[in-house]
């Protein structure tokens, strides 16, 4: 009798144990890495990650492979495990470096790349950034095959790409009756004189004063067909004419309230930029 209530006792202790446990959401697990690292305290760290990875790996593997490119900052909260997990993957990453285990540190980069690479964390402003990115920049920086410099150094400008002069004026040239239309800030763009004028869009207006350059810009980029269907119908055209020489891409990423990219959004799409010559 005794015996059976201490077995019982001690099942229920084990069930509370487990419920406790795994009652933890991915998040709660990760901010637990998060304060570990902060104290240095790494070894619980890589616990804290190993643990993540067994409840939740394999489920946010299978989240990860359905996606072809990082979620928008919009769509990003739906991959919320996924963002977890690779956020916990990279920080085991930063402690086994913090250790000096270089090749474990290596180990749990490939990992994020592999398995986790479109997931996404946040600081406290809500700003995303990618730990699979981050990955590659520790994996370059512990490579031995990273010895090689960065260089900023470019060929000249070719003379048929060269403006005349510097100066140059932004106005907005919106549909006539609108704010900021092109009928009101065309007789301002004309008194400046200046060599060149952007308008933050694509669209060329008919009244675009001879001698001053029109510089096209994409202001954003949220989906390849979007951005490619922008390109074909307003900026292609005027490549085709002669009269776009050159393209601004994505107006102020950094901020909310503009373009609100990612670096590696902006990098992503930004071969399709280039890829019109």
């Amino acid at each position: 009798m005794k015996l059976n209530l201490f077995l019982k006792l001690f099942i229920c202790s084990l069930l509370w144990f487990a419920s406790s446990v795994f009652a933890q959401e991915a998040w709660q697990v990760t901010q637990k890495a998060w304060d570990a690292f902060a104290k240095k305290n790494y070894y619980e760290v890589e616990r804290l990650a190993n643990e993540s990875v067994r409840r939740w790996g394999e489920q946010t593997r299978k989240r990860n492979n359905e996606l072809f490119k990082l979620p928008s900052a919009k769509e990003a909260k739906k991959y919320n495990t996924l963002n977890e997990v690779a956020t916990i993957v990279w920080l085991k990453g930063e402690a086994l470096l913090k250790k000096g285990d270089r090749d474990g540190a290596l180990a749990a980069y490939y990992t994020v790349i592999a398995d986790y690479e479109f997931g996404q964390t946040w600081d406290n402003k809500g700003w995303y950034w990618s730990p699979a990115a981050s990955s590659r920049d520790r994996i370059a920086e512990l490579s031995p095959n990273s010895q090689s410099q960065l260089s900023l150094e470019t060929d000249p400008i070719l003379a048929t790409l060269k403006l005349p002069g510097k100066k140059g004026i932004c106005f907005t040239l919106r549909e006539e009756g609108k704010k900021g239309s092109w009928i009101q800030n065309l007789p301002k763009i004309k008194a400046v004189n200046s060599y060149w004028n952007y308008s933050w869009g694509t669209n060329r207006v008919g009244a675009q004063p001879d001698g001053m350059e029109f510089i096209p810009m994409t202001w954003g980029a949220w989906g390849k067909e979007g951005l490619s269907k922008t390109l074909q119908n307003d900026v292609v055209p005027q490549i085709q004419s002669g009269k776009a020489k050159r393209l601004l891409g994505f107006n102020e990423p950094d901020k909310k309230e503009q373009a609100n990219m990612p670096y590696t959004e902006a990098l992503k799409y930004w071969p399709m930029l280039e890829d019109l010559g």
